[in-house]
């Protein structure tokens, strides 16, 4: 069977990759052959996967809605690689696609392989050099870029100049008590083991699992990597993407 004809199946870690890059991720997949399965995997209650719902429909992605189980790992990856192993073994496809930047998928790459089957990562920048070695190949993805066309000189000229709207007061940083940063702290250290870094996505998820209403602004901060930012038990990496903890917190 040429490359052109094998079958792809496609996984998709929603909670991983944003759908900023599902045109650039599909655009790649058509020069590749026939999609014969393809679903994105993630709890799709949350606010923040709501675009991936909308990709969805336009992409026509099957959604397998994952709710959170467990504090220590992300279900939705495991219900992804159940997914990889179902297809195998119904063997619906001759290539397998994970788009991910998760390093945790590395030995589900290496199963792939070991069935005789091609697996291609597709992520970002980011992504986990473990898992970008274990596949057979890795496509770096792109945001789709804005439109190249000049605009008209003449339409410039008579827009007139943007009104700047008024600046809001921002909302005054307090200080982190010290039982919400031990909290926070005891959350990351049962989701690694030997000082790991994990997703601050995954975080974020289980301290509003721990603490009822949890928001960084309740204590002034407009984001969780903000909050993280301003607690010295902990270091963030990855481009503010991940975190772990300090090698030696301060008392």
């Amino acid at each position: 069977m040429g490359a052109n004809a094998k079958r792809l199946a496609v996984f998709i870690d929603a909670e991983n990759i944003s759908a900023h890059f599902a045109s650039a991720l599909f655009a790649e997949l058509e020069k590749r052959g026939t999609i014969s399965f393809c679903r994105a995997y993630g709890d799709f209650s949350e606010d923040r996967m709501k675009s991936w719902l909308a990709a969805s429909k336009q992409h026509e992605i099957s959604v397998f809605q994952q709710d959170q189980i467990s504090n220590y790992k992300n279900s939705a990856d495991i219900a992804l690689v159940i997914g990889v192993m179902d297809i195998i073994h119904w063997k619906r496809a001759e290539r397998y696609y994970i788009v991910s930047n998760d390093g945790d998928f590395t030995p589900l790459a290496n199963r792939i392989k070991s069935a005789g089957f091609d697996v291609i990562g597709m992520g970002t920048a980011s992504a986990s050099n473990p898992f970008r070695t274990a596949c057979n190949d890795f496509i770096t993805l792109s945001p789709e870029p804005p439109s190249s066309a000049s605009p008209n000189p003449e339409l410039v000229k008579a827009q007139p100049k943007p009104v700047k709207p008024p600046t809001k007061k921002p909302v005054a940083q307090q200080v982190i008590p010290a039982d919400v940063r031990q909290i926070i702290v005891n959350a990351i250290r049962s989701m690694t083991v030997e000082n790991e870094e994990v997703l601050l996505s995954k975080v974020n998820a289980t301290l509003k699992l721990r603490m009822t209403k949890f928001s960084p602004k309740n204590y002034g901060y407009t984001s969780i990597s903000k909050l993280m930012n301003n607690m010295h038990e902990v270091v963030l990496t990855n481009g503010n993407k991940s975190v772990k903890l300090a090698k030696t917190p301060k008392e």
